[in-house]
């Protein structure tokens, strides 16, 4: 989660039993492609459950970070524009409510029939049943264990075509469920990544 004050987030982790370890302050020298150099100075600050011990989130504040235009980061063949949704799964994902409340500052939960979405500023963190994800996903998920599980981004965008058409010249299989174009996790990766429209 983007921050504008990590010492704050800190001290609001530790105070809600939620921290995860101290700050993480790091930073590293650039040169633009004109010649010019700066720095990008970052902080981080951690929370997590210690009953789902494999996830953690952090907030993090970008310090002294120079303004550039990111035009060419941002614009992209597929035409997406946003991160719509990160999706987890959990068995009982109201359990980890607290945690995502902590997280993203947020106090107002969706708790739906599948789960729960918390809405952040610019995307929405959803933690959803096994069930619920098959039903979301069209994907079984195995297993009753415990825990948050990092399971799917959902990507935005302005044009579904060109998702499929640059999804098939690059081989890359695909299948379609519920309007959105769903991608099977990459060896060595752990999240599906689905598109769907977006006005």
């Amino acid at each position: 989660m983007g921050s504008h004050d990590t010492k704050s987030d800190h001290e609001a982790f530790v105070k809600a039993g939620i921290s995860a370890g101290q700050i993480l302050d790091f930073g590293r020298d650039f040169e633009t492609p004109s010649g010019e150099k700066a720095r990008m100075d970052f902080s981080l600050a951690f929370a997590a459950d210690l009953r789902s011990p494999d996830f953690f989130g952090f907030t993090c504040e970008r310090i002294n970070v120079p303004k550039a235009d990111r035009s060419n980061l941002i614009g992209h063949e597929n035409s997406v524009v946003s991160i719509k949704s990160v999706v987890l799964t959990e068995p009982n994902p109201t359990d980890f409510q607290y945690l995502f409340q902590e997280l993203i500052n947020e106090r107002e939960v969706d708790a739906h029939s599948f789960g729960m979405d918390i809405h952040a500023s610019n995307s929405t963190v959803s933690v959803l049943t096994h069930e619920g994800f098959e039903g979301v996903f069209g994907v079984h998920i195995h297993g009753t264990m415990r825990g948050l599980i990092a399971r799917a981004v959902i990507f935005g965008t302005t044009n579904l075509i060109a998702v499929r058409e640059k999804l098939s010249t690059s081989n890359i299989k695909f299948t379609e469920h519920l309007g959105r174009i769903i991608v099977a996790p990459a060896k060595g990766q752990g999240a599906y990544f689905a598109f769907e429209a977006v006005p």
